[in-house]
This record gives structure tokens, sequence and C-alpha cells, in this order.
């Protein structure tokens, strides 16, 4: 159902948009918190919380069209240890 939200967010002046980015908003600044209460920086925290939430939607998807769900999990589970919660350099800066 919240695909279906998702998609329905989508069109020209759906009623929905605002919902969506809300959320969308809301679930990145709950991730970026998290990550940046185990010493990630913000700007790290920031860009992989807003890839994380893309990839999630992606992996739902391929969760209920894969013909084994057990390859979407063990995707899931390497995307969170070898990128979302990867470590960082905690000075290094943006160029």
């Amino acid at each position: 159902m919240i695909f279906q939200v998702f998609g329905a967010a989508c069109a020209i002046d759906s009623p929905y948009r605002d919902y969506i980015w809300d959320t969308r908003s809301l679930l990145t600044r709950n991730s970026r918190a998290h990550l940046e209460s185990l010493d990630m920086p913000g700007h790290v925290a920031e860009t992989r919380s807003r890839i994380a939430l893309a990839a999630f939607q992606g992996l739902i998807i391929d969760y209920f069209t894969a013909e084994d769900a057990s390859f979407v999990d063990d995707t899931f589970t390497r995307f969170v240890d070898e990128f979302l919660l990867a470590p960082c350099q905690a000075d290094q800066e943006l160029t």
C-alpha cells in the first residue's frame, strides 16, 4: 500500500506529495540522528541516510518480486553492513 501512495505522490499536483515528502524527511532525519549517535559525521550520515532510504524502497520491491527472497535478504544485510554502517574518516572534510 505504501508504494501505491508513493506512486500516487509522483503525479503532477498530487495531494499526497507533501505527505510523502514529510514522511521521507522524517525517516531521513531519524536515520541521520542514529548514525550521528554512532559518531558518524553529520554530512556523511545525511548522505548515507538519503541513499539508504532510496535503496530500501528498491529492496522492498525486489523482495516481493524476486524468485528467491533470501537473495534480497542477503543484499539488504550487505548494504547495511558494507555501506550504511561502514566506518568513515571522522576528520574527512567535504571537498
